[in-house]
């Protein structure tokens, strides 16, 4: 069923408002085809809106005995292999490998709209995908594809709006990034003497720490299966066809856990849970005696300086990795008590705050882009104005004008030196 379009709209396909060509890939095999000056886009190469720089270059050799073509500034690239609708907008004239298209807009459109629209559309593509492993479309789908379309006075208003919101969103998040650094800066003044202007004593952590080696036995039926991971901290693992744990470690709340062979990259954490866990016996846990404070030594140990540590203590030729001895030979500027006891306040506090902020940002903030492109291609962004005029007569002229645009030719543009 087709939908309702606001007012003044029209739908038209994605055909009949650009050219779409895809690209190609000339011969690995011929070494005169590539290390050329020719820029030559691969989906790698599509990581921010603007596209001015690729990893490989072609020779004109390569260009005139291939299907690839060059494309001109401005050309919206829409992958259609492997990766579905991933958009970018070539900010250099470059040429594309098949499974990214390229798409370039009639001049009577705002250009900006119709990426809007093709990131807005991608899951819909995606849901055209063939294939068993992977899912691709074709260039007829990706040319029968319906695009609503407002007259050029809405369509500038809604790329204007949108502009602005995502501009907003995205200082919300470089806020919440921002955030994460500031339990670093904060560890700083802990472990720098601000009077004498220099570290605390260094002393082995190993002086506070106890190993936990604790196997839960026959008593495993019922706790939590937790590993690690340098990006999401304490994890839960899936029990599988595993149907004895005897062997594995006790964690108790408040417990670190580290993985021997990546503790190097940060996959260490303090298990937060009310109730003991279970870990595999190829992790290290270890809790904190008294005098140190266990938020500080964390911090610590994934701090830039403590992972340097970590680094010059890992032992082995083959599989690098840190157990528990090796650990406590780490040295670490100890600060006062009192310091260390106002900042295992503020930081408990402050990382209970961050994760609830990371969370929101993950379940909402990540979310609101389809959601804002939503509501603008219904139609519920913007105004619609009577003084617009209809987007019937737009596409009119665009049916006149898409006449005269002809297709990418094989033009060679040199680099300048």
């Amino acid at each position: 069923m087709e939908k309702t379009l606001p007012k003044n709209w029209v739908n038209a396909k994605l055909k009949d408002l650009s050219t779409i060509q895809s690209g190609g890939t000339p011969s690995r095999s011929k070494k005169q085809y590539w290390s050329g000056d020719i820029p030559w886009v691969k989906i790698s190469d599509l990581k921010e809106w603007y596209v001015n720089s690729t990893t490989e270059f072609i020779t004109e050799e390569g260009l005139n005995n291939s299907s690839t073509k060059i494309f001109p500034k401005g050309t919206i690239l829409f992958t259609i292999f492997a990766t579905i609708g991933k958009v970018g907008v070539l900010d250099i004239e470059a040429c594309t490998n098949q499974a990214i298209a390229g798409i370039t807009p009639v001049e009577s459109i705002e250009h900006k709209f119709l990426t809007y629209s093709l990131i807005e559309l991608a899951e819909i593509l995606k849901n055209e995908g063939k294939g068993v492993a992977q899912k691709n479309i074709n260039l007829t789908i990706l040319k029968d594809l319906n695009i609503p379309l407002p007259p050029l006075a809405e369509q500038q208003r809604i790329v204007a709006k949108l502009d602005a919101l995502f501009g907003h969103l995205e200082q919300i998040k470089n806020r919440l990034d921002s955030l994460n650094k500031i339990g670093g800066k904060y560890l700083n003044s802990c472990i720098v003497n601000s009077s004498e202007n220099k570290f605390y004593p260094r002393k082995k952590i190993g002086e506070f720490l106890e190993e936990g080696t604790s196997r839960i036995g026959n008593d495993w039926e019922g706790l939590r299966l937790i590993g690690v991971s340098a990006k999401e901290g304490i994890t839960d693992l899936r029990i599988g066809q595993k149907k004895s744990f005897e062997k594995y470690k006790i964690v108790q709340p408040g417990d670190f856990i580290y993985n021997t062979m990546r503790v190097n990259i940060g996959s260490i954490a303090i298990y937060e849970g009310d109730k003991i866990a279970l870990t595999s016996p190829d992790y290290v846990v270890f809790r904190v005696k008294e005098y140190l404070s266990a938020q500080l030594l964390f911090r610590f140990l994934k701090s830039e300086q403590g992972l340097l540590e970590i680094g010059s203590n890992t032992k082995g030729s083959v599989r690098a990795r840190l157990y528990f001895s090796a650990l406590s030979e780490i040295r670490m500027p100890i600060a006062p008590e009192p310091i260390q006891l106002s900042a295992q306040k503020f930081l408990k506090e402050f990382d209970t705050t961050l994760k609830s902020l990371n969370s929101l940002k993950r379940k909402q903030l990540d979310k609101l882009p389809q959601a804002i492109l939503a509501k603008a291609f219904k139609g519920e962004l913007v105004e619609q104005l009577d003084a617009d005029g209809s987007a019937e007569v737009l596409l009119e002229e665009i049916e006149s004008l898409k006449a005269e645009l002809k297709p990418v030719k094989k033009t060679v543009k040199r680099k300048k030196k």
